[in-house]
């Protein structure tokens, strides 16, 4: 009965097929915030992994494919943006310390598919960049690798310390590939910032680690050091080249 009576008092799933060709007006808005807020907090309630999938997964369909629809307007896509950061980091803040680590991934799958520059959005990535679980954190460095070109200067002044701590901390390959290409990657444009004393931070940091047994060069340390290699004649100054060679 307790389950029944949730069920019932649980908010109805909008009509995304029809609200989607809309600027979101408020009524719309208001039914999309209240499903994505019951979705995410039942997330992370969720007692087991099999039911956290099916929901989920169901959840990251759902917005993945209203968001990426032909007839999907720009003002929809940013409003449903904006409500899935500011659920996912008002509930991932006072998330219960036993939840299930896979609760994240399906809400950072679906902000991935609707990620956009916004200050609660890079919020949201940043957090996840510190998640126990590998897969969480791959995808919130997904998510800035996926916004990366669109970021100002103050974005990467601001992000540039939390991509230091979590490169140098990160233990999966993937993840921690995907950190070095959000700072070493070419891209147009070039960020307005230079990055190569983060990634010479993280390589110190690491191969400290390493030098007192504690893990191995992953194949992404590899592909950082070619890019500061291929950097080492544009550093400021003689000592900056000797600690990069």
């Amino acid at each position: 009965p307790v389950a029944w009576a949730q069920q019932a008092d649980a908010p109805k799933k909008p009509d995304f097929a029809t609200i989607r060709k809309s600027e979101l007006a408020p009524i719309d808005r208001n039914d999309v915030e209240k499903w994505v807020n019951s979705q995410i907090q039942e997330l992370f309630k969720a007692s087991s992994d099999k039911e956290l999938k099916s929901q989920g997964y169901e959840f990251y369909r759902s917005i993945t494919q209203s968001v990426r629809a032909a007839d999907a307007t720009p003002r929809y896509r940013e409003g449903v943006a904006a409500i899935l950061a500011e659920a996912f980091v008002n509930e991932y803040k006072k998330a219960p310390s036993d939840r299930r680590p896979l609760a994240v991934v399906y809400p950072l799958m679906a902000l991935n598919a609707a990620a956009q520059p916004t200050p609660r959005i890079i919020e949201a990535f940043t957090l996840a960049l510190s998640e126990p679980t590998p897969g969480g954190r791959l995808l919130g460095a997904a998510g800035l690798l996926a916004i990366r070109g669109q970021l100002n200067q103050q974005q990467w002044n601001a992000l540039l310390p939390a991509l230091q701590k979590a490169g140098s901390d990160e233990t999966s390959g993937p993840a921690l590939a995907r950190i070095y290409e959000l700072l070493a990657l070419p891209a147009n444009p070039t960020p307005p910032v230079d990055t190569t004393p983060v990634v010479m931070a993280i390589l110190d940091a690491r191969l400290a680690r390493m030098a007192q047994g504690n893990g191995w060069p992953m194949a992404a340390d590899a592909d950082a050091i070619q890019w500061l290699g291929g950097r080492m004649s544009t550093l400021a100054n003689p000592q900056l080249q000797d600690r990069a060679a």
